[in-house]
């Protein structure tokens, strides 16, 4: 094994120690964090102080550098090294797997990033074609202009053609706001998200009128939020798993991985402990932006035994989705409009389908309703994480695992192809590792899945 820094092969002992942990996309909500290996000890000696570039005097001295970890030339992981402490004669660093890698150079915001534009079309279309970028779905608002009166009805029309009288505010199918940000980095998206013909009419409804303009600015349609950020909250409302490669990020729908058989493990494993797993009860919470948004769920389907809930799997969004009502969608927020001095009205945002010129909860078998029965969120995007939550239990192993191994078994660079394991007659999704890569020894916690 080789520790290498800035393409520099590091200075190691002889009996070096680096333990690899990794997280599984699918279960770790929180964050998008990547693999990573602390208190690594390293001999302090001029090859390692010059390729850490390392100086006691310098300020300015970078905090990390660009690593590698390789095994007879070849690859298991990149990342960074971090120097956390220099001793007289080693030197404690950290490594991390650096999933923001590719965002370094976009650090700012959607809102800030997208400042291409569109040409405001001089009558919208109802039925908007596959290339457009934006829909102006027909929304009930009565709240748009405060106290203020107007019609009530944002993005008027009657079918065919639309009122210009009223505030005409473009929405972004989601999928091409995906292609805009691609156009803007060069960062390309992949994955069963985008091939899903169902989400296909997914749109992020936002507050801003273009009535006096005469172009779309795209970065006025967006939250906000940094590309990562916005990854995450997405997710967490439609229970995404996102990995990032070196150079493409895949968002698939997760719901596929709780029933997708396993492979089966290189060799026979060790058990090494079996646990009861304490988050069975998931409760979906939505940020309300209005008064019509129910904002939390309790949703405990699957649970056999509903007083057997020990702890919550609770997964809060910023984003909510919209009413329906009348044959139209419904909301209830303030506008950003130079109409009665509400330019500097902060914007809030929801994701609905854009439906026969308007917006909705529901399309289909798919829905972004926050209810328990029928066709729902949950139903749409989380009954098969509920059934595994509430039936699976866990068990700690211990496999032989050769760097090659360790490699394939990396969550994002194999975008989950090496998600799950076949062991004595049962599959298991991996949820966390820890590969000694000096020992060739990995421990593996397991969570059973129902195929």
């Amino acid at each position: 094994m080789e520790i290498r820094a800035d393409r520099q092969v590091l200075d190691t002992y002889s009996k070096q120690a680096l333990v690899l942990e990794r997280s599984n996309p699918a279960i770790e909500f929180a964050v998008l964090e990547g693999a990573k290996a602390y208190n690594i000890q390293l001999p302090n000696t001029p090859r390692n102080i010059k390729a850490l570039k390392y100086s006691y005097n310098d300020t300015n001295a970078p905090s990390s550098v660009t690593a590698a970890i390789t095994s007879g030339g070849s690859l298991v992981q990149e990342g960074t090294l971090q120097i956390k402490r220099v001793f007289d004669k080693d030197i404690t660093v950290s490594f991390q797997q650096v999933l923001n890698q590719m965002f370094i150079d976009y650090p700012q915001t959607l809102s800030s990033l997208l400042t291409s534009t569109t040409v405001k079309p001089v009558t919208p279309s109802v039925t908007p074609v596959g290339g457009d970028l934006f829909c102006f779905p027909k929304m009930n608002n009565p709240g748009y202009f405060g106290s203020n009166s107007y019609s009530g009805i944002v993005n008027k029309h009657n079918g065919t053609t639309y009122d210009l009288t009223s505030p005409l505010v473009p929405c972004f199918f989601i999928k091409k706001l995906f292609a805009t940000i691609t156009l803007a980095t060069g960062i390309e998206f992949v994955g069963s998200f985008f091939t899903d013909s169902s989400l296909d009419n997914l749109i992020l409804i936002n507050q801003k009128d273009v009535n006096s303009s005469s172009n779309i600015v795209h970065g006025d349609h967006v939250p906000e939020m940094t590309i990562p950020i916005f990854l995450k909250e997405l997710s967490l409302m439609l229970n995404l798993v996102i990995y990032i490669g070196r150079r493409q990020i895949k968002i698939d729908i997760a719901d596929s991985l709780f029933t997708q058989p396993g492979k089966k493990v290189w060799f026979e494993p060790k058990v090494i402990g079996k646990n009861h797993f304490t988050k069975n009860r998931l409760i979906l919470e939505h940020s309300p932006s209005d008064a019509y948004t129910k904002d939390v769920l309790d949703y405990t389907t699957f649970l056999s035994n509903p007083y057997n809930i020990i702890d919550n799997f609770s997964l809060k969004t910023s984003f909510s989705t919209v009413d329906y009502d009348t044959g139209f969608a419904r909301i209830d927020a303030k506008g950003v409009s130079t109409v009665n001095n509400q330019s500097n009205e902060k914007n809030t945002f929801k994701i609905a389908f854009y439906e026969a010129g308007t917006a909705n909860h529901t399309l289909g078998t798919r829905s972004l309703k926050l209810i328990k029965a029928g066709v729902s969120l949950p139903n749409s995007f989380w009954a098969k994480f509920d059934r595994h939550i509430a039936n699976t239990f866990e068990i700690e192993v211990q496999l032989p695992t050769k760097p090659f191994q360790a490699a394939e078994l990396d969550f994002h660079e194999n975008g989950g192809q090496n998600m799950s394991i076949f062991i004595r007659d049962h599959h298991f999704l991996i949820t966390k590792q820890r590969i000694d890569l000096v020992n060739e020894i990995g421990d593996f916690t397991l969570q059973k899945l129902t195929i």
